[in-house]
């Protein structure tokens, strides 16, 4: 276990976003630790046929089951994640992620004040 286990765990999240299903499935605790540590999963593709192209390629590059197989660390996600997102939309800002973010979840704070700041990494108010 090392910070690429982190990785890994993106990597679920993400498949949990885009398909709403756990990616590992098992009968009991041990059985559903066995399948997470054999990356047995199927492709998000498979759950949700109209996702974009390239996705499932994606999702293995978080979750492959060998660590040395999965991103280097965090910044070489994010790299692959935003490449990833900008060939799907290379019109796309982060000021549009940020008003749409914004929307989603109001609660935070981040309203029409912050329109200038395209910063998507911005902390919510105290």
């Amino acid at each position: 276990v090392d910070h690429r286990s982190d990785i890994f765990s993106l990597g679920v999240c993400l498949y949990q976003l885009a398909t709403g299903r756990q990616p590992f499935q098992g009968d009991s605790p041990e059985a559903l630790v066995r399948a997470a540590q054999d990356a047995l999963y199927p492709l998000a593709s498979d759950q949700v046929p109209h996702l974009p192209e390239g996705f499932d390629e994606l999702i293995a590059a978080f979750m492959a089951r060998l660590p040395r197989q999965r991103f280097d660390d965090a910044r070489a996600a994010e790299i692959a994640l935003s490449r990833y997102l900008q060939h799907l939309d290379p019109d796309f800002t982060g000021a549009e992620l940020s008003g749409f973010l914004a929307a989603i979840f109001p609660e935070l704070g981040m309203g029409d004040e912050d329109s200038a700041n395209t910063d998507v990494y911005r902390r919510p108010r105290e």
